[in-house]
């Protein structure tokens, strides 16, 4: 008999056409998602009205890293992976889907580590919640996957910057923008959205076959 996705632990989605499409649906998530730009109003630190600061200030998230998290989350570890080794292979060999263009010359971009990392948050993700949407394997799997991409992107980062002979104000440069803040809105956001994967596992038409 078969059960419902998520409704069994240490299970994997059956594949067929329908997982086949909602992957493929996915990997355009995951496209979409590098070309938006959500921008989040928080209060500011030090805030002072004689000033004539604005109380509120923006921040500008591309929400990618919790899409690829939502994905991760609702497809599983195999299919999530998969999704995410389209999306990148995409970009290297077929349509310049990433943020700055496509193609092999793009390992050479400072940003591409954090898009190479996907595969292992993914990876980490899945496996600690491992089908068990509880509290702690959301917070502990989202976080594991959050900082993987940007300690990893972080790395990846300062080596082509070094090889290219950048100094180290660049580097502390992109670290406070590219991570940074976006590390915490990557994180609630991530979280959210788990939850949401949560909340319609009981109506998702995916199906998944005990080991």
């Amino acid at each position: 008999m078969k059960k419902r996705l998520y409704r069994k632990k240490n299970s994997e989605i059956i594949f067929s056409l329908g997982s086949f499409v909602l992957t493929l649906c996915c990997t355009f998530l995951l496209i979409v998602s590098t070309f938006i730009t959500v921008n989040i109003l928080y209060p500011s630190v030090g805030y002072d009205a004689k000033s004539g600061e604005d109380f509120f200030k923006a921040f500008a998230l591309i929400p990618q890293i919790p899409a690829v998290i939502f994905v991760g989350a609702l497809l599983g570890k195999n299919l999530g992976i998969t999704s995410v080794i389209l999306y990148i292979l995409t970009g290297l060999f077929f349509l310049p889907v990433f943020a700055l263009g496509g193609g092999m010359s793009y390992f050479a971009q400072y940003g591409f580590g954090y898009i190479l990392a996907y595969i292992p948050a993914v990876w980490l993700l899945t496996t600690r919640i491992n089908g068990v949407f509880s509290f702690k394997n959301i917070s502990l799997g989202v976080l594991y996957a959050v900082l993987t991409i940007h300690l990893t992107g972080i790395i990846y980062m300062t080596l082509i910057a070094l090889i290219q002979g950048e100094g180290w104000n660049f580097i502390k440069g992109w670290i406070i923008h590219q991570s940074g803040m976006k590390i915490i809105f990557d994180y609630i956001l991530s979280f959210a959205l788990v939850y949401f994967v949560k909340a319609i596992q009981p109506i998702l038409w995916c199906y998944r076959k005990p080991r």
